[in-house]
């Protein structure tokens, strides 16, 4: 198999009183690839040809030329007229793989809280609660509540406002 590299952007949060950059990081990562219809899989360990460590990334996370497209409409949704409103967002995640156990599809999250600001790449919440959910449990992500977090609209697959 071949070694390639690969680069995404991620989700971010802040736990800072107050936000400095919505500028996301390009992360970089080498290892097998694997193409699947939702997602890329990049393996960084093999043992026995089967995959043992790596990382599943939504296709909406890789810098390609043109990756902004979302599952979710935009146009038909007026964010900038909700600000201030307490809204939820389910969004896919990266997931890392260890133990050959490789996820069949991506983390889903979701993150409530209060919609503080929107640009042409992401949406920030204020004071956000945010969690995994898997099949198989439920739990916060991260452990410290952060004061923001920061989703890339590429990433988002359903909003809920909760009021306005």
């Amino acid at each position: 198999m071949t070694t390639v590299a690969i680069r995404y952007i991620d989700a971010f949060y802040s736990t800072k009183e107050k936000i400095e950059s919505i500028k996301f990081t390009t992360h970089i990562t080498v290892g097998v690839l694997r193409v699947f219809d939702d997602h890329v899989v990049i393996i960084f360990k093999e043992e026995d040809s089967l995959p043992k460590e790596g990382m599943l990334i939504p296709r909406q996370a890789l810098i390609l030329e043109d990756n902004s497209k979302s599952e979710l409409d935009f146009n038909d949704l007026d964010l900038h007229s909700k600000k201030g409103s307490v809204l939820g967002i389910f969004w896919k995640d990266i997931v890392y793989f260890e133990s050959g156990n490789i996820p069949d599809k991506c983390t889903t999250i979701y993150t409530e809280g209060e919609l503080f600001s929107v640009t042409p790449e992401a949406i920030v919440i204020k004071d956000p609660e945010t969690i995994k959910i898997k099949t198989e449990e439920i739990r916060n992500h991260p452990k410290n509540k952060p004061r923001f977090y920061i989703i890339p609209k590429s990433f988002v697959v359903d909003i809920e406002f909760y009021d306005k």
